[in-house]
């Protein structure tokens, strides 16, 4: 029998023994968003900005500057107190764009599932990419990666976990390589540290059958991973992520239950230790804001274990953490306009990536950097590139993107399982220029 039939053999058996018991969909919205309405607001200062994100009766969906260059911001309201918020801070400059929110998530849901059912009896297990028509929950993405694993035993390591969540779910590693020397160059891939964005985790998965399977046939994979190891971390945020399919499907951070106040949750991409907690830079000490910052730098386990993840696997020349939506290429800094070190690489390689990845199907994916968007400390590209995750690096400093997907706001963070392919396809070509340049010429630290 033939090799690649074997393979595929495995991963059906794997997949059939974790999704055959299934008598029921496990998506059940619990959260009602009645009443609230999404706003398009533009603002004309940063203190405008800095109210708009930070106040707990507001919930930011996207940032950006239109081709005018006027600053905009999306933002939903979670009580009438929120659109007091929204008339004082922006007033006229304010448009609805969803007047109900609830009627508008139903009409989602209500496509999302007739597709994901539409002929699903037909579907045959050959098709490489089936797996990519759906969104799936937190235990059918662990049957993947432990099916990836297995069918590849020479190319892919699985770790079950590096650690566990606040609500005890593990959180595994995969490592991709036939690298054998213990300082080949490595490459982090973070995923769904934002509950709600789906499409980042369905995307880390599509890249990482993608370097699997094309390392067979691919010289330019193959050549990658024989010298050079990339790794994944699927979930950044399980507990959240597991939360978006029984409870609030918008639901942001993670699951702590906070000593202060009645609301949950920290948001873990301002938890990290670079400018924590900075005043002004788009966080907030209110545990009911949805970016709070937690207690402390690294109070949370999701960041303490990818922190110690990150420093035991050096040296690490390159990480991206994938986000949606707005289709952006994000690189240092997001707290000050003041050019990070290697600026011109830097800005080379996510220009690099944009002109790649619009060459797949014509999408554009905006590069600049961070703080162009809005100010924000605590993240985890940030981090991947400051001095307290690069001391120890071996003379290396990981250089640091976000990565926002797909779209620029029709679907946002409830993106249609039809996009889940190309989304996947576009950037894994850009993951794979994003390999080349940085196991090459990887930057110097300090």
């Amino acid at each position: 029998m033939a090799l690649g039939l074997i393979r595929l053999l495995i991963v059906a058996c794997a997949l059939n023994c974790c999704l055959g018991a299934r008598t029921s969909e496990p998506y059940r919205r619990t959260t009602s968003y009645s009443g609230q309405r999404v706003f398009s607001c533009q603002v004309t200062s940063a203190s405008e900005l800095a109210n708009l994100t930070s106040d707990p009766r507001l919930d930011v969906w996207k940032a950006w500057r239109n081709e005018q260059g006027d600053h905009l911001v999306d933002v939903r309201t979670l009580s009438a107190q929120g659109e007091s918020v929204v008339e004082e801070v922006a007033g006229r400059r304010c448009r609805v764009v969803i007047p109900d929110v609830e009627a508008w998530m139903k009409e989602q849901e209500a496509s999302m599932f007739s597709a994901q059912h539409a002929g699903r009896s037909e579907r045959r297990v050959s098709r490489k990419l089936e797996w990519f028509d759906d969104y799936h929950p937190y235990e059918d993405i662990i049957a993947f990666y432990t099916a990836l694993a297995a069918s590849h035993p020479d190319l892919v390591t699985l770790t079950p976990s590096i650690g566990q969540s606040i609500e005890l779910r593990p959180m595994p590693a995969v490592r991709i390589t036939q690298a054998t020397s213990p300082t080949a160059p490595k490459v982090l891939i973070t995923c769904q540290i934002h509950a709600r964005e789906w499409v980042s985790g369905s995307t880390c998965m599509f890249m990482a059958q993608q370097l699997v399977e094309n390392f067979e046939t691919n010289a330019t994979v193959r050549e990658l991973l024989s010298r050079a190891e990339v790794h994944i971390l699927p979930f950044l945020n399980p507990d959240g992520y597991a939360y978006t399919w029984t409870g609030d499907r918008l639901w942001r951070k993670n699951r702590r239950v906070n000593e202060r106040g009645n609301c949950l949750g920290v948001d873990l991409n301002r938890n990290f230790n670079i400018r924590w907690a900075e005043p002004g830079g788009g966080s907030s000490n209110n545990p009911c804001s949805e970016v709070y910052h937690g207690e402390a730098a690294e109070s949370e386990p999701e960041i303490e274990h990818t922190v110690r993840y990150f420093k035991e696997h050096r040296p690490l020349v390159g990480g991206i953490d994938y986000h949606s939506y707005s289709q952006l290429i994000l690189r240092p800094w997001g707290f000050t306009l003041d050019p990070p070190p290697h600026e011109a690489q830097l800005k080379a390689v996510g220009d690099g990536m944009e002109e790649v990845i619009r060459s797949v199907h014509g999408q554009t994916y905006l590069s600049q950097p961070g703080m162009d968007l809005y100010v924000t400390v605590g993240t985890s590209s940030d981090w991947y590139f400051s001095e307290d995750a690069n001391e120890g690096n071996l003379g290396f400093r990981c250089a640091g993107y976000t990565i926002e997907l797909r779209d620029t706001g029709r679907y946002g963070f409830i993106l249609p399982p039809a996009q889940i392919i190309p989304t996947g396809q576009e950037n894994y070509e850009g993951l794979v220029y994003f390999l080349q340049q940085f196991t090459d010429s990887p930057l110097p630290f300090p």
